[in-house]
């Protein structure tokens, strides 16, 4: 490692610049080495065994998997910074174990996150991709604004919130301004909003549903075919949470039953999707009873050039804040080590 005193590895960086942020932060500073590989497509892990030997900490996305096996390989490494906010492929307790702190960056991407939601909800609510669709297929023909569905009046409509965290109250706040009654389940609220007890009943009061909820046993699959089947009519579903909250299998059903009107879907159960999924595969064959009723985009609700690069600032800051001061900041696994520490 030369004259550098700490290494931070990059296993699975999600940038191709090769750490240009990252690099400019540390400009002139010979204490700290970054050892930077770029996420691969097919999962294969590109570090070799020597360089997770010798990391002092590690940042990572959200392919590589943090576990037991993983930590064996780097004796040395101190600390855990997932750049991003989900920690569905990091084993907590595997880390609390090590003794190595687990952090995430959960104030980031807020405002990109609560647009795309809402981008979603007016897309599918104002029918502007099919109009765009038909258009180009048939410029003359096209030019007619009967034939669209759905295509709905927004205010007064009731927007169903799961989960008002953060994310989920910047997209009521959003959805408010345009005359939405919004109600919520899940989160602690401000008052502002009406909170239902049940999700059952968020269900059958919602004209648009938005799901901002983190992935635990408890909300894995929690749009399944009996949650689709208590939905008000000519539901709309927006998801920009976690791919797994959603039966993509029950959500076809309910586009063909009518029982959902549209959906929205930012993330999916696999990605990039799997072609054999009845979803994304009637998506993709543009089927008639389909057309117009599905939005997808590739995990990109989080992202904007402005977002990313805080996010890449804050991520390496958490890093270096710690090896130097042994500050902790978001630490996501505290109740863990003190636990162990206390046995």
């Amino acid at each position: 490692m030369g004259n550098a005193g700490f290494c931070i590895l990059y296993p699975d960086a999600r940038f191709a610049d090769h750490g240009r942020i990252e690099r400019s932060m540390l400009a002139g500073r010979l204490d700290v080495e970054l050892c930077i590989f770029l996420e691969r497509p097919d999962g294969f892990c590109p570090v070799p065994p020597e360089t997770f030997a010798r990391c002092d900490a590690m940042v990572v996305y959200h392919k590589l998997r943090v576990d037991a096996t993983l930590l064996n390989h780097a004796p040395r490494c101190r600390l855990v910074v997932r750049a991003g906010v989900g920690l569905n492929n990091i084993d907590l307790s595997a880390c609390a174990v090590r003794g190595v702190p687990v952090c995430n960056v959960p104030d980031y991407g807020t405002h990109e996150v609560a647009d795309h939601a809402i981008a979603l909800m007016l897309t599918l609510v104002r029918g502007t991709a099919s109009y765009n669709e038909r258009l180009r297929a048939h410029p003359q023909k096209g030019w007619q604004f009967e034939g669209i569905a759905p295509v709905r009046r927004i205010f007064g409509a009731v927007l169903g919130v799961a989960g008002l965290g953060r994310i989920g109250t910047a997209v009521a706040e959003r959805a408010a301004s345009f005359g939405m009654k919004i109600i919520y389940f899940g989160g602690k609220g401000n008052g502002k909003y009406e909170r239902v007890d049940t999700m059952a009943e968020l269900l059958t009061r919602s004209d648009v549903l938005s799901l901002h909820l983190p992935l635990t046993d408890a909300t894995r699959r929690v749009i399944d075919r009996n949650a689709i089947s208590i939905a008000r009519p000519g539901l709309i579903l927006v998801n920009t949470a976690r791919g797994q909250l959603v039966d993509t299998a029950a959500v076809c059903e309910g586009l063909r039953s009518g029982r959902l009107a549209a959906v929205g879907l930012d993330v999916l159960p696999t990605e990039p999707p799997d072609e054999a999924d009845p979803l994304i595969s009637s998506w993709r064959s543009n089927e008639e009873w389909v057309r117009g009723r599905v939005v997808l985009t590739p995990h990109a609700a989080f992202f904007s050039d402005a977002g990313f690069a805080e996010l890449r600032r804050i991520s390496l800051d958490i890093a270096l804040l710690f090896l130097h001061d042994g500050q902790l900041i978001n630490c996501v696994n505290e109740r863990e080590l003190k636990a162990l520490r206390m046995e």
